[in-house]
């Protein structure tokens, strides 16, 4: 993506160099982002400019960005910093222009002792809006950009012309296997059809998931048979093919789902609670440790090891590994384990021979055998890569707000969000008498985006593949309730509305009272903790 993020004029003297104007346009990163991208851009154009000569252009590339740099012989200096798909021609056209019309409006006696607030120069912000776009403000670009294209464009018609034979060929052979497939189809069906005749029925059905019992006692008619062989037949759900015996929900479903959904809740927080202090009590023993001059006494010299090849590479590995996680943010940290989980997950719903057992612990519904563990386990399940894409993009996207809420208060939020939108989704299905299965971690994930939107309003959010269409995010919550009530009242299955409701509900709950007045609670638990742990 062709970006431009910050401009700035500095005024270079001896041993420094002075900021007399800049803007930036950060609207791309995160609203936790922008504060530490401003301050890197700040320093590294600061730092630029002092080790650049007079009279001399660069362009230095430092991680994604690409800083260029422009010190003019009277000492006046720019700075544009992009990503390093941005021309660099049309970067340094840019800073020239900008600094022939600050020296024109702006007078070289104000540029030694000048500042941000004393200096007037307002055509930054402008600039850095029309060069955006290189094409729109660089005619050369935009010349040689449309040339590329032309040259794509019959580069792929020619080898469309080359192709085409091919593909009529294949084409022809497919269309004779579907034909072929249409008519044993229909075989197919007419046979069952004239099964269904006999009232006494035992259709025993052998598939991937093992033998499947399908027992039609003989007070149901042959509507229903048929109704039940259709919808098996035009099943496109995670669960296609399988066709599970009746069952009916159970009057002591919700009382089950109600008390398991508290006591995980509680127990949620208080496990990471006790994180939390298991954290800052091994980091207390490790510093009186090392600050303890009779440990230092005590130790004695250990006679060096010797590590065979595999040992050595499994320390470099280790060191590593250990490397790239201390690199992480804190909202990085708890989605790489959340995210671990849910691809293992993804591809246990690939093997065969896992599905009646997926199936059982890991799809949540009110009419099934196992009634409280799938209300938790079902958060880590996808069984479309699509659905698991989407889901983990939101969350990696709201991952951040783990820097304001803490690793520890981000996963028992997000834990017990999920818990509670799965029986929210209990409730919905037994009110309207309609069993049925849910999976995924869209109530947890909603928990997080309605937190997020709560506490932040103002913060801009985008849609995916749409970056250009804007708006805050207090407007993107309320729409996303609207949809689900929509969806409650008009009984749409696109998803399960009632579950993101719930989860929706847990995170405005925890903004605007749970963070503030039940959180803080845990300190005496801490105290509890810690009295049962002793001193270290």
């Amino acid at each position: 993506m062709v970006k431009i993020y910050a401009i700035s004029v500095f005024y270079k003297s001896t041993n420094d160099a002075k900021l007399l104007k800049s803007h930036y346009d950060l609207q791309s990163f995160s609203f936790f982002q922008r504060g530490s991208v401003q301050e890197f851009c700040q320093f590294a154009s600061k730092t630029i400019v002092e080790r650049t000569s007079t009279s001399t252009r660069q362009s230095v590339k430092q991680d994604v960005y690409m800083c260029h740099v422009y010190v003019r012989s009277d000492n006046l200096a720019a700075v544009l910093i992009a990503d390093h798909e941005y021309p660099g021609r049309v970067a340094h056209t840019l800073i020239t222009k900008i600094l022939d019309e600050f020296s024109s409006k702006v007078s070289s006696d104000q540029w030694p002792n000048g500042t941000e607030q004393s200096i007037s120069y307002t055509q930054l912000p402008a600039y850095v809006a029309k060069y955006q776009d290189p094409r729109e403000a660089d005619p050369l670009t935009k010349m040689q950009e449309d040339l590329d294209e032309t040259k794509i464009i019959l580069r792929n018609t020619i080898e469309q012309v080359l192709v085409r034979g091919e593909k009529l060929d294949d084409l022809c052979n497919d269309s004779k296997l579907v034909v072929k497939m249409a008519v044993r189809q229909v075989l197919f069906i007419q046979g069952l059809q004239n099964l269904t005749k006999y009232r006494n029925l035992n259709f025993i059905r052998q598939d991937k998931f093992g033998i499947n019992n399908v027992r039609y006692m003989r007070n149901r008619s042959n509507r229903d048979i048929k109704q039940n062989l259709r919808q098996y037949n035009n099943s496109t759900t995670p669960f296609e093919g399988y066709i599970p015996p009746p069952n009916h929900i159970g009057k002591d479903v919700l009382p089950k789902a109600l008390a398991f959904t508290v006591a995980f809740t509680a127990g949620s927080f208080m496990s990471v609670t006790i994180w939390e202090y298991e954290k800052i009590r091994a980091k207390a023993i490790n510093v009186l440790k090392k600050s303890n001059p009779i440990n230092w006494l005590k130790k004695k010299p250990q006679a060096e090891l010797i590590l065979s090849d595999l040992e050595v590479e499994l320390a470099r590995i280790k060191k590593e590994i250990e490397i790239l996680w201390n690199r992480l943010t804190p909202g990085q940290r708890v989605f790489t384990p959340i995210l671990a989980l849910n691809l293992i997950v993804y591809a246990l719903w690939r093997v065969p021979a896992m599905k009646p057992f997926l199936l059982r612990y890991f799809c949540s519904n009110p009419a099934a055998k196992a009634i409280c563990w799938p209300m938790f386990l079902s958060t880590f399940s996808h069984y479309s890569l699509f659905h698991l894409f989407a889901n983990m993009y939101v969350l990696h996207s709201f991952s951040a707000a783990a820097n304001a809420l803490g690793k520890e208060q981000f996963l028992g939020l997000y834990l017990s969000a999920g818990v509670v939108s799965s029986l929210a989704s209990y409730m919905f299905k037994i009110v309207t008498a309609n069993p049925g299965y849910s999976l995924g971690a869209s109530g947890a994930i909603m928990a997080i985006l309605a937190y997020v939107c709560a506490h932040f309003p103002e913060t801009k959010l985008s849609i995916l593949f749409i970056p250009q269409f804007q708006f805050s995010a207090e407007s993107a919550i309320q729409a996303i309730i609207c949809f689900d009530l929509a969806g409650i009242i008009f009984r749409w299955k696109l998803f399960d509305h009632a579950a993101h409701l719930g989860g929706a509900a847990v995170g405005l709950f925890w903004s605007y009272y749970g963070q503030t007045h039940l959180w803080p609670l845990r300190e005496h638990f801490i105290g509890y903790w810690h009295q049962f742990r002793g001193k270290p």
